[in-house]
């Protein structure tokens, strides 16, 4: 934020970044919510080591959030020149914005379930990592593209949300196949 408002017309691209995320935030809660219900089944199957059951339910909790959100995210990028709008005049331009932050939110929602994987199988300190080098690329990213304004920070969190849903993804694959493999 610091690198944003330090721009010129910082303040105003932060008003556009504070409106879009917004509905990163809506898009949000309802993954957010389905995370506290499958975190204890995660932890239960894995416990038992049924791997195929822990895939089984990360997926179908994927396609859940997917199914809830990816829809609103179509929508309302479609209309997003209309939802900034609503914000005022200044805020119109800033739809590019709302739309990178639909798309990260779309992305999020669908990894939510993958980062639950590895908060089951007890691997806190792996998860802490991971979601360290988000930050650090978030960090980077950011201040490489502050001179994008508004579209720029959506867009270094976009690009480190790909990232982290990249190795948190593979790591999840693995540790469920080697998992699988120690069972057998």
């Amino acid at each position: 934020a610091t690198f944003l408002v330090n721009q010129p017309d910082g303040y105003g691209e932060m008003g556009i970044f504070n409106a879009a995320n917004q509905w990163f935030a809506i898009l949000m809660y309802l993954p957010s919510l389905l995370g506290g219900v499958l975190l204890p089944v995660l932890s239960e199957r894995l416990g038992q080591k049924d791997t195929n059951q822990s895939m089984k339910t990360m997926v179908l909790a994927m396609k859940a959030s997917a199914l809830v959100v990816m829809p609103l995210v179509l929508i309302a990028s479609i209309i997003s020149p209309y939802i900034m709008g609503l914000y005022g005049a200044g805020f119109g331009d800033g739809w590019p914005t709302l739309v990178v932050v639909l798309l990260t939110a779309g992305l999020v929602s669908a990894q939510t379930p993958v980062g639950q994987i590895i908060a089951a199988s007890g691997r806190m300190w792996l998860g802490f990592l991971m979601n360290t080098g988000w930050a650090l690329v978030f960090i980077i990213a950011t201040f490489l593209l502050t001179d994008m304004g508004a579209l720029g920070l959506a867009s270094a969190r976009a690009f480190a949300y790909v990232l982290h849903a990249t190795w948190t993804f593979g790591f999840a694959i693995f540790l469920l196949h080697s998992k699988e493999r120690l069972s057998d």
